[in-house]
């Protein structure tokens, strides 16, 4: 082979090299394109995929905002409500606070009303002529008692004091055991209970007795009686007559003599009264008789007019009024006996002479 030969052979091997190489660097560009078109492929799905979870993460974020904003609302709403709450109770708890003390206030002073309407009227009783005691109270106690002690109010009797304590608990039945025995106590214990009659009283509202099964108590050899108001006039009425009764023994035979014809006097007057009301009451049986032999007509008018006519009530104050003043009753029989009007002096006379034929 020449020279040619091998120069055309060269040419031809290195232009097959050259179109295997150019094949094959096409072939790696388009290896090399698809590769970034694949890269890109996936780099945008990464993209969306990632805009995607951006977009759900927002979402997340926007909803776990809301759900704080709630739980913020729920917890600030309960926060209030908490103070509201607290506010509510401490109001309610004034209240009550303010209602008990009210209660214990009106307590204290229907206990200090009833204390003080007790002293009074025992002063008041004391007062009258007819008792004539001697009271003290616990703020005016004799020199030599014991200024501890402090009862509500005492009365001299024979030598010794007779102590009245005004009493008054919601709970009658056992301040009464409680105090029966404090007092008791208190009493015996003292440097004076020599002095302290053994009859103590304890003076309760009417309402308070009535839940009482007991009103006798005995404690330390102290008798202990419970009260009313109402029966303080009947327990120093028997008072001044046991008094009396003690020092019957030192009245003289004038004395004595006189208080037995005052007795028969009396006695005496109360049986003539009693025959009096007796003869008055048969005429008036008597009266009433004669009206049944009436006209059917006219006794049934009068039942009618009876029945239309008010019933008379008898005016227990009044009857009160008079029954606890001889002066009085006095005075308004000197009124009927010399009344001022312009009936005659005949026929008073004549009504009077009625009277004792009767």
């Amino acid at each position: 082979m020449n020279p040619t030969d091998y120069f055309l052979l060269g040419s031809g091997i290195t232009a097959i090299l050259f179109v295997v190489f150019w094949v094959y660097k096409k072939g790696e560009v388009q290896k090399k394109e698809e590769y970034f078109k694949t890269l890109e492929l996936e780099n945008f799905e990464i993209k969306t995929e990632n805009q995607l979870q951006k977009h759900e993460i927002q979402i997340l974020e926007t909803e776990k905002i809301q759900r704080e904003e709630k739980l913020f609302d729920k917890l600030e709403k309960l926060e209030y409500s908490r103070i509201a709450l607290e506010s509510e109770k401490n109001r309610m708890i004034r209240v009550q606070e303010e209602e008990a003390f009210e209660k214990e206030e009106k307590k204290y002073k229907q206990w200090v009303e009833h204390e003080n309407n007790v002293i009074f009227k025992i002063k008041n009783i004391c007062k009258n002529l007819e008792f004539n005691f001697d009271v003290f109270d616990n703020t005016n106690l004799p020199l030599y008692f014991d200024m501890q002690l402090k009862p509500d109010c005492m009365v001299e009797f024979l030598g010794q004091y007779i102590v009245f304590d005004a009493k008054k608990s919601k709970n009658p039945k056992t301040y009464i055991a409680e105090q029966v025995k404090n007092t008791a106590k208190k009493y015996s214990e003292s440097e004076v209970f020599e002095k302290i009659y053994s009859t103590i009283f304890f003076v309760m509202p009417d309402s308070e007795i009535t839940q009482l099964k007991q009103t006798i108590f005995q404690d330390s050899g102290y008798t202990f009686l419970v009260i009313s108001e109402k029966s303080l006039v009947s327990v120093f009425y028997f008072l001044k007559k046991i008094s009396q009764y003690e020092n019957l023994e030192n009245f003289n035979p004038q004395e004595r003599e006189n208080l037995v014809n005052l007795i028969a006097t009396y006695d005496t007057h109360i049986s003539y009264q009693n025959a009096v009301n007796f003869v008055l009451a048969k005429q008036s049986f008597d009266i009433n008789n004669i009206k049944n032999h009436l006209p059917v007509e006219f006794i049934s008018d009068v039942k009618l007019l009876q029945n239309k006519t008010k019933k008379k009530i008898i005016n227990q104050a009044e009857v009160l009024k008079y029954a606890g003043n001889k002066n009085l009753q006095k005075k308004e029989i000197s009124n009927i006996i010399n009344p001022q009007s312009v009936i005659s002096f005949d026929i008073m006379k004549n009504s009077e002479n009625l009277y004792k034929k009767i």
